[in-house]
């Protein structure tokens, strides 16, 4: 596809597919006066110039038993290949998020678990897979207050 150019049609259909990405898309064109077929070729322009890469079910974990959440950081003794920490990690499944930071921690994992104790035996399966941690820092997330999805400003 020749360089395909966003302009405000797409714009206000990804607003509506960013607060509800199941919305059906001939609502989205009834609600901004467009044909289905119009808003249906736009939504797949915007999903093969990779504007839209997924699309996303956000889950109640506490509903399923998942009651408890935490941040690690990892620092580590020498200069680990990043992808083979990656790999580790994306091999425990209560393993959600993987960010590399600057600073002291490079590394910064979300993890879940259904209690306290899963956490714990969580956190020590974490150590024990890597030779080289020289710290481990972990932070309990007591409370969520906020997680929506960014709905820019295009």
């Amino acid at each position: 596809m020749d360089k395909y150019k966003i302009d405000d049609i797409d714009r206000k259909i990804l607003r509506k597919l960013v607060v509800n990405a199941r919305r059906p898309l001939t609502e989205i064109a009834r609600e901004l006066n467009l044909s289905n077929a119009t808003v249906h070729v736009r939504v797949k322009n915007l999903e093969q110039i990779g504007v839209i890469e997924q699309y996303r079910l956000k889950v109640n974990y506490a509903a399923m038993g998942y009651n408890a959440s935490a941040f690690i950081s990892l620092q580590m003794n020498k200069a680990t290949e990043y992808s083979v920490v990656q790999n580790i990690l994306e091999q425990i499944p209560e393993v959600t998020e993987i960010h590399y930071l600057t600073g002291r921690f490079r590394v910064f994992v979300k993890i879940r678990a259904k209690d306290t104790e899963s956490l714990w035996n969580l956190l020590r399966e974490i150590m024990h897979k890597f030779d080289d941690i020289q710290n481990l820092d972990s932070y309990l997330i007591l409370n969520s207050t906020l997680d929506r999805p960014l709905i820019p400003d295009l």
